[in-house]
C-alpha cells in the first residue's frame, strides 16, 4: 500500500479509492484499514454533497445497477483497489461458472 493514507478519520485509515459520480450522488470502492482490528477491508461507499458544498459519507447500503456495478468494480481495478491476489481469486470463481447463471 501506499506509505501514506489519502485519509484518516477515527474509524479507519483510507488508502485506495476509486469513484464514480451521478448527479450529486458519488459510489465508490475503497480499501480501509479499520483502526480498532487492525483488518484491511474493502469498503462499498456512497457519497452525498451537502449544502455546504462538502461531500459526506452516508451511513447506509451501497444499492447499484449491475451496470453501474460493473462500471465502478472495473474503475476499480484500473485504479489500483484490488490486490493482484484478489483479483486472481476472483478471475477463478468466474471462471468456473462458465457463464451460467447458478442459482
Amino acid at each position: 500500500m501506499n506509505s501514506k493514507p489519502l485519509k484518516v478519520t477515527k474509524y479507519c485509515e483510507l488508502w485506495k479509492q476509486t469513484i464514480m459520480s451521478d448527479g450529486q450522488e458519488k459510489y465508490a470502492i475503497e480499501k480501509i484499514t479499520v483502526k480498532s482490528t487492525g483488518n484491511t477491508e474493502l469498503r462499498f461507499a456512497y457519497y452525498k454533497k451537502m449544502k455546504s458544498g462538502h461531500e459526506r459519507l452516508i451511513a447506509r447500503p451501497l444499492d447499484l445497477s449491475e451496470d453501474s456495478f460493473e462500471k465502478l468494480f472495473k474503475k476499480a481495478i484500473d485504479d489500483g483497489v484490488f490486490s493482484d491476489g484478489f483479483l486472481d481469486r476472483m478471475r477463478g470463481i468466474l471462471c468456473n461458472y462458465g457463464g451460467e447463471n447458478k442459482q
